[in-house]
């Protein structure tokens, strides 16, 4: 298995990835176990949904993002960094506290996340989990999911910034970042207190749209496939469009001389590799009944993706398909859903047994009987080629038990497709070994179970001692070649004993 690396983002992604963390636990696969292959972590914003997952033994580090301090005090702590450039001047947007989570803000998240990677300890506990995956890696490629919502303000205010560190922190490995994120009529449809509240579901479509039209920008940016932007645009220490475009000028010119550069550096790197959006409908307008349905949906996708049996195979698939069918990096519709069978167990012992008895039959005895027919069918064949031929008849008892006696005499070592007549043969013959001393040789013969079972049995009934046996008192009862030619039986026997 590929080593992975999930990573959940907001209450939404930190609840997948919890589910398929459960998921794995029952397949028999651990996480962050030191074992190099299946690693998990979430971020959040919200203290509550921490807690849950703390809480639930699954054992997922999970980095808050958020301290407890207002909005006031980051800002005037990242002056320095330009956060009043990007960051909404209101006094009650200030006043409120991070540690009650992003409350559908995408600003508050990116502050959150900035102050992360410049706070020192902050991003440790993720940090310790990629170091742990990296020291276990040998330079095999590393695959990393990210999963979010876009339709509150954690994970749509984090997701690119995610992206961005997770490359800047594996740049020297070869690493495929893909991402899968709900959209909001999931949560608009299926949640009263979204979608009955117009301000609410103006802030879910405004999130998911600013995200995604963001991740669309700094893509075509980073994939070299804009000349020019009208102004830079800056996204923290993370991303630079100016210096993009300065290292892409300096790729053209050296491109002459036969030199290249990073691929990271000259831009060729996207966001994401591949994105995912979850969306509530799908083309004929089915959908599932809950938001919780959808997360559950979610991380079915991402076990097959990364960890079932299936995983190699579907990710090749996958490749080759988006290689058909994106052009330019232009997004493409499609759809994705995940299924299971349940089989009772009752169904599945029953069905084994018959499959069983079928496959003896089939394999077994009834291939003596396939051999006749098929003899029967060359017989008749003959006869109708040539009319003075005389087909040979087919005493079907005689002719099973010749072609049988000639299945179980093959030696062992040339058993083959005849092993059932190899394995009946030691079930109906006795076999005793004898060495010839000046030789060395290991002598076999074999004799009939049942032959021998009669013998013995006739031995013992007819033996001289046997009416000394049958007594009682030094009086003589029984009369034991008499008693055998009334075809008396063996019950007969025990009364007349007893």
């Amino acid at each position: 298995m590929a080593q992975s690396l999930l990573i959940g983002l907001g209450g939404t992604g930190s609840r997948v990835v919890n589910y398929v963390a459960h998921t794995l636990r029952e397949n028999g696969k651990q996480i962050n176990d030191g074992n190099g292959e299946i690693y998990c972590a979430v971020l959040d914003t919200n203290e509550n949904d921490t807690e849950a997952i703390l809480s639930s033994g699954t054992n997922i580090p999970v980095i808050g993002t958020s301290r407890n301090q207002p909005i006031r005090d980051y800002v005037r702590e990242y002056m320095a960094h330009g956060i009043r450039d990007w960051c909404p001047e209101s006094a009650a947007f200030y006043k409120s506290n991070m540690k009650n989570g992003a409350a559908e803000m995408r600003v508050k998240s990116r502050i959150a996340f900035m102050d992360c990677t410049k706070a020192n300890g902050r991003l440790d506990a993720l940090k310790n989990v990629i170091n742990d995956m990296l020291i276990h890696n040998h330079d095999s490629e590393i695959r990393v999911m990210v999963v979010s919502s876009l339709s509150g303000g954690t994970g749509a205010g984090m997701f690119i910034q995610t992206a961005l560190w997770l490359r800047e922190h594996l740049a020297n490995r070869t690493v495929n970042i893909r991402g899968i994120f709900l959209l909001p009529d999931i949560f608009v449809q299926t949640l009263p207190n979204i979608g009955d509240s117009a301000s609410k579901r103006t802030r879910h479509y405004a999130n998911a749209y600013a995200a995604i039209r963001e991740l669309n920008a700094l893509t075509v940016i980073r994939r070299d496939e804009m000349d020019i932007t009208t102004e830079p645009i800056k996204l923290d220490e993370l991303f630079d469009s100016k210096e993009i475009l300065r290292i892409a000028e300096e790729k053209k010119k050296n491109k002459k001389n036969n030199s290249a550069l990073d691929e990271d550096k000259e831009g060729g790197a996207p966001i994401y590799d591949t994105a995912f959006f979850i969306d509530y409908k799908d083309k004929r307008g089915s959908h599932l009944s809950s938001s919780l349905a959808y997360e559950q949906s979610v991380a079915q996708l991402i076990y097959m993706q990364l960890y079932s049996p299936m995983n190699d195979q579907m990710k090749s698939e996958e490749d080759n398909n988006f290689s058909h069918t994106t052009i330019r990096g232009v997004p493409v519709y499609g759809s994705c859903g995940a299924a299971k069978v349940v089989y009772s167990m009752k169904s599945v012992m029953e069905y084994s047994v018959l499959r069983a008895m079928q496959q003896s039959l089939t394999t077994g005895w009834t291939r003596i009987d396939d051999e006749i027919v098929a003899l029967e069918n060359i017989e008749k064949m003959r006869a109708k080629d040539n009319p003075d031929y005389e087909p040979q008849l087919f005493d079907k008892r005689i002719h099973y038990t010749q072609i049988f006696e000639t299945k179980i005499s093959v030696d062992k070592s040339e058993v083959g497709k005849n092993r059932f007549f190899a394995e009946l043969r030691d079930d109906i013959y006795n076999e005793s070994l004898t060495i010839d001393h000046k030789t060395g040789k290991i002598n076999s013969k074999k004799s009939s179970k049942i032959k021998d079972f009669t013998d013995m049995l006739n031995q013992h009934v007819f033996d001289p001692q046997i009416a000394t046996r049958f007594t009682w008192d030094g009086v003589k009862i029984l009369d034991s070649k008499k008693f055998v030619k009334a075809k008396n039986t063996v019950e007969t026997l025990r009364e007349k004993v007893t």
